[in-house]
């Protein structure tokens, strides 16, 4: 006759470190997929006005170049309002054509404002 395995003729106490095992693991994974979720969330916030910003940078560049060309921007600072922040641009002209510009973006619902310095040609 075969010898039977001890462990399984006699299942007293079996079950119940088989499911510890297994809502241990399950438990992790969830907990694990959580995190990812909450992180994915973060950096979706995060591209999402990252894209904002280059919008405004676009949109008030755009326009400050269309006001020194027809000779209408006032000297030394422009205030540019949208309908989902401001842009404050303070200029100074380095040469003819080259301007440096510093953006400041005030972005409605975003506590921090976002500071860039670019140099733009202008013919």
């Amino acid at each position: 006759m075969k010898k039977q395995w001890l462990y399984l003729t006699n299942n007293d106490g079996f079950y119940f470190p088989m499911v510890l095992v297994v809502t241990a693991f399950v438990m992790i994974f969830l907990g694990t997929f959580i995190y990812l979720y909450q992180n994915e969330l973060l950096l979706s916030e995060q591209t999402i006005q990252q894209i904002e910003a280059e919008t405004f940078i676009q949109m008030s560049r755009t326009e400050f170049i269309q006001e020194v060309k027809d000779g209408l921007a006032p000297f030394g600072e422009v205030e540019y309002t949208y309908p989902n922040g401001e842009v404050n641009i303070q200029y100074t002209q380095q040469e003819h054509s080259n301007w440096l510009i510093d953006c400041i973006i005030d972005m409605k619902g975003y506590k921090e404002s976002i500071q860039i310095q670019y140099t733009i040609f202008i013919d």
